[in-house]
């Protein structure tokens, strides 16, 4: 199953977000984006 996710720069935490919408609460962070998107697809 595929999921929309959505990427953007957080000023408060100085990191990266992922969320998943279809998922409420899923959302992973980081300061570089490769590890974040790991993260995403586990």
């Amino acid at each position: 199953m595929k999921y929309e996710v959505i990427i953007y720069w957080s000023y408060d935490d100085g990191a990266y977000v992922a969320e998943v919408p279809e998922l409420p609460g899923c959302a992973a962070e980081a300061v570089r984006t490769p590890r974040r998107c790991r993260m995403c697809k586990s």
